[in-house]
């Protein structure tokens, strides 16, 4: 299965699953908000590895701005 996946990627066919833009970026405001991630969590219905993706992205956007 693996072995599909990684040939059909490098063939361009499989890109995986499409970002929920909306959801991020409303994880990313309540971020900025100081709001808890169990809040976030249970706010969003997203797992905590979801959160902690989306914390990371935004430390990393906030050192550059």
């Amino acid at each position: 299965m693996t072995q599909g996946q990684a040939r059909a990627k490098a063939e361009g066919r499989y890109k995986g699953r499409a970002e929920n833009v909306a959801r991020n970026d409303g994880i990313a405001a309540m971020l900025k908000g100081r709001a808890s991630w169990t809040n976030i969590q249970a706010a969003t219905g997203c797992s905590r590895a979801t959160v902690a993706k989306i914390a990371k992205r935004f430390a990393a956007n906030s050192d550059t701005v």
